[in-house]
């Protein structure tokens, strides 16, 4: 809703989109394994272990309020469906 509440508001004030950025990013952390951040922090470095990080523990399965999607799934690729579908018309 609030995807939709934003779009309606650009829709009164912008007459056209030149460009839209669309980057989203979500996980279901658990926490981190400091036992693993030690071992790729010593055999990697810390530039490459906080690039692509093996230390945290993700929790699978985690669906939405309504149990019918991925919940990292509908924040990554359905958000941004939604965004471009509501702004189409803009673009």
């Amino acid at each position: 809703m609030l995807i939709h509440a934003s779009f309606i508001l650009l829709t009164g004030s912008l007459p056209h989109i030149t460009l839209l950025y669309l980057n989203a990013a979500h996980a279901q952390l658990l926490g981190n394994d400091y036992w693993a951040l030690t071992k790729q922090l010593l055999t990697e470095g810390p530039i490459e272990a906080f690039t692509r990080p093996k230390f945290m523990r993700e929790a699978g399965g985690v669906l939405t309020k309504d149990g019918k999607s991925g919940m990292v799934w509908t924040t990554n690729v359905l958000s941004t469906y939604v965004l471009v579908s509501h702004a189409h018309h803009l673009l």
